[in-house]
């Protein structure tokens, strides 16, 4: 009988163990499910905020860019600006406007002779 004992005994542990590694085997594919489920949520939110920061670069690289043109366009007007102030104020100067009308129309006072010379710049041009 001992031996009979031991092969029931056997038989009914390998029954015990079947049935609680199918208990374990559910548990697991539920415990494997949680971890699927966590894992997915924690992509994607990873993904969301990686986008919503690879965008805010993308935009605040666009924006720097902006500011330089626009830093260039300011220095360059500004440039215009300080130029165009300098006429205006030249040509509030009499002896200027005389100098200009004489070497841009070739105009002369009474006696005088006014010679073209090749090469010679206009006194418009800044000399």
């Amino acid at each position: 009988m001992n031996n009979d004992d031991n092969k029931n005994i056997i038989t009914f542990k390998r029954r015990m163990d079947k049935k609680q590694h199918a208990e374990l085997s559910h548990e697991d594919i539920i415990h494997r499910r949680r971890l699927i489920a966590i894992i997915s949520a924690l992509v994607l939110v990873i993904l969301f905020f990686g986008f919503q920061i690879i965008r805010s670069k993308i935009s605040d690289a666009q924006t720097q860019k902006s500011i330089v043109t626009s830093q260039q366009k300011l220095k360059k007007e500004k440039s215009t600006n300080k130029e165009l102030k300098l006429k205006a104020k030249q040509l509030q100067d009499q002896d200027y406007i005389e100098k200009v009308i004489r070497s841009k129309y070739y105009y002369s006072k009474e006696g005088e002779q006014v010679y073209a010379l090749p090469g010679s710049d206009d006194i418009t041009n800044g000399n």
